[in-house]
């Protein structure tokens, strides 16, 4: 039995009594429960998270650093006209889908950071390092900051 069955089996039982008192058991099994649930919720989280992360295109791994840029140029010109069908180029808001703009826009700037991750592969730079630099140029130029 899952625990998520278990739960359920658990509230059945509860809601059968209505409002007669819990016995400890029935609390006990209940916290065990729903430990277990949150338990299996990070461990599902932590699943998608580990499918989400950014990595470069094995198949363009051979252009050259020149037809990667190109590539880079490409996809920020998909990202500019996705913002285009979301705004207008006076900064108003268009009458299309805005969800489905939205979400175009969206995968089209993870398809830019793709190519930009390909690229600092290309480099062969410890990409996290460099993360970590920018970061902390930016601080320094109070980037982050919200004043």
């Amino acid at each position: 039995m899952t625990s998520i069955q278990k739960l359920f089996s658990l509230w059945n039982r509860i809601v059968s009594r209505e409002s007669q008192v819990f016995n400890r058991s029935d609390i006990s099994i209940g916290s065990e429960l729903i430990r277990e649930l949150r338990l299996e919720a990070l461990r599902q989280k932590e699943e998608r998270e580990k499918g989400a992360e950014l990595k470069a295109v094995d198949k363009f791994l051979s252009n050259t650093l020149f037809q990667q840029l190109v590539a880079i140029g490409r996809e920020y010109q998909e990202v500019h006209y996705a913002y285009l069908d979301l705004h207008d180029s006076w900064d108003k808001p268009i009458t299309k889908d805005p969800d489905a703009c939205t979400k175009a826009l969206a995968e089209e700037l993870v398809d830019l950071q793709t190519v930009c991750q390909t690229m600092l592969v290309m480099l062969g730079v410890d990409i996290d390092q460099v993360r970590r630099d920018v970061i902390e140029k930016n601080a320094r130029r109070g980037y982050y900051d919200r004043n």
